[in-house]
């Protein structure tokens, strides 16, 4: 393909994949795990064998090529380096995805993150990443590189929980119910949950599919269903389709700019969502230890005296009241 053989792009493709596991495509089908990259004649060798397109590993190795099917966790954890966040945002109307991008990064902003990463896809979506480097090295006293994936679920999963409001707000201006169903394929039953619009039936940003050597699309990368190019944005709202064409691609922008991070601008952050988790695990009920609630009416004999005094003979003072304790009691106990 002759837009790999510019030299920009290789360099791109090589700076990107320091440390990382890389996997080839050639159209439908995926090469060898692991590879890596470590020269740009290692690239000029993958664009020789039939790349069309290069996806790369979130997390960040010692020495990839150690990586092999089965390893336990703990054999993962002593190779890994690190992890990058990536949220990988998808659905079937790009305009949907675009503006899930864009309260992402306000969300992201919010928290005060500086060095922050964006993508288009090269299809209907676009890839939000923060590098491992802006991050604090422990959390709670447990090193970073030993809480992935759980953390990155528990990041994604505390962003989509603070943009979905705001969300399903600007998708119904955009759409009415029915025309959201119908862009994004779906029965208008199955967007919506609990009587209400849920926007994440519609853009997809999974946290179930985060595991170890996850991998994504790299930048600059070509997507092989659209011939369109994943390139760097600096700003969504001025994202043109056309960039993407291999033709028009410029390298002018780097995704995952290691040589400038701000150390720590993400620790708000970090803070922030694994305080949000703890609290959500805190008011969840455990199924195992719910009390088997009776169905059948309770015995007399099992009430209070309270109200064994009520049912005995009311007096005209404070009856309503009494009666109206009683009812209230009676229905509780599955008195009819």
């Amino acid at each position: 393909m002759n837009y790999y053989s510019r030299k920009d792009v290789q360099e791109e493709l090589l700076r990107i994949s320091k440390n990382r596991e890389v996997q080839i495509w050639i159209n439908d089908i995926r090469g060898k795990r692991p590879e890596i990259i470590n020269f740009l004649g290692d690239v000029n060798s993958l664009v020789r064998d039939g790349m069309t397109s290069l996806h790369i590993s979130v997390e960040r190795w010692k020495d990839p090529l150690r990586l092999k099917s089965g390893m336990s966790k703990k054999e993962l954890d002593d190779l890994r380096l690190g992890f990058d966040l990536l949220l990988d945002l998808d659905s079937k109307h790009l305009e949907y995805s675009k503006v899930t991008a864009e309260l992402l990064m306000e969300a992201l902003k919010f928290h005060d993150v500086e060095d922050v990463s964006l993508k288009y896809s090269g299809n209907h979506g676009f890839h939000i990443a923060i590098p491992y480097e802006s991050f604090p090295d422990t959390l709670k006293g447990q090193k970073l590189n030993l809480l992935y994936p759980d953390i990155i679920r528990i990041i994604a999963s505390y962003l989509k929980e603070m943009i979905k409001p705001h969300l399903t707000e600007r998708l119904l201006k955009i759409d009415s119910i029915e025309e959201i169903a119908k862009k994004s394929g779906k029965t208008k039953a199955e967007i919506i949950k609990n009587e209400q619009f849920d926007p994440f039936s519609v853009v997809d940003i999974d946290t179930i599919l985060i595991s170890s050597r996850h991998m994504f699309r790299a930048p600059y990368s070509v997507n092989e269903k659209s011939g369109l190019v994943s390139i760097p944005l600096k700003d969504i709202k001025t994202f043109n389709i056309q960039d993407a064409k291999p033709e028009n691609v410029k390298t002018d922008v780097k995704f995952l700019d290691y040589d400038n991070v701000i150390k720590g601008s993400a620790n708000q952050l970090l803070l922030q969502a694994y305080d949000w988790s703890m609290k959500k695990e805190a008011v969840k009920v455990d199924d195992k230890k719910l009390m088997n609630i009776p169905t059948k009416e309770i015995k007399e004999e099992f009430f209070p005296p309270c109200i064994s005094s009520i049912m005995k003979g009311l007096p005209q003072d404070g009856r309503k009241r009494s009666v109206f304790i009683l009812l209230n009691f009676l229905n509780n106990m599955n008195w009819s």
